[in-house]
């Protein structure tokens, strides 16, 4: 009966020992998992890409700042444009007695005659004159006309003539003798009355503006 209860108590003794070290095994394995878990989260966050850019290195950031640059730069060169370009003197002419024109003289030193005229014809009804029918437009040079004398030896009669009118002989072309006749532009009929002027010289046969486009009427 004591060899018994021995026997019992060593059973008991050795049960407890064999759920002990089952339960520090359970216990190891469960941290062993917890340390793999941390580290395997270090590592997708340290592999990850920072997908958070700043606006210097969005490109689609950077892309929409480049186009409100240039947007920005385009409308400030067309501001510039405009200022360059200035309407110096406007109004109306009669051309002849079936013909008006409204004119502007404008000035724009970036182009390659600086001052132009802007003319819009209207034929104007005899018996009615507040009839009109537009016809056209067309832009010449402002400040200078092409004249032809009757001959060539008239050149420094002619020369003469105008420098007591205050123009000037800007150009003579050679082939066809046509002298460029530059006049001061002072006023918005300055060239037609600087036309009338230079027709009443005998020596000179013909007197036209020097056309940059010209509508058919």
């Amino acid at each position: 009966m004591l060899l018994h209860s021995l026997n019992m108590k060593r059973l008991g003794i050795g049960l407890i020992l064999v759920l002990l070290v089952v339960a520090l095994f359970w216990r190891s394995l469960a941290k062993q998992k917890e340390l793999n878990s941390s580290l395997n989260s270090s590592v997708k966050s340290s592999v990850a890409p920072d997908l958070s850019l700043d606006d210097s290195e969005n490109p689609l950031k950077t892309e929409e700042a480049s186009s409100s640059l240039t947007s920005s730069a385009q409308s400030s060169a067309e501001a510039s444009v405009g200022k360059v370009e200035e309407s110096l003197f406007e109004g109306e002419v009669e051309l002849d007695e079936n013909r008006l024109a409204f004119q502007q003289v404008v000035k724009n030193p970036k182009k390659k005659y600086p001052l132009t005229l802007n003319q819009q014809v209207w034929r104007v009804s005899r018996t009615d004159p507040t009839k009109k029918e537009y016809l056209g437009e067309r832009k010449m040079v402002a400040d200078h006309l092409l004249v032809k004398l009757h001959s060539t030896n008239q050149s420094a009669e002619f020369e003469s003539h105008i420098t007591s009118f205050g123009m000037k002989i800007r150009k003579k072309m050679s082939g066809s003798g046509i002298f460029i006749v530059e006049f001061e532009m002072n006023s918005h009929d300055a060239l037609q009355k600087a036309q009338k002027r230079l027709l009443g010289l005998p020596e000179v046969r013909s007197v036209s503006p020097d056309f940059i486009s010209k509508a058919v009427f």
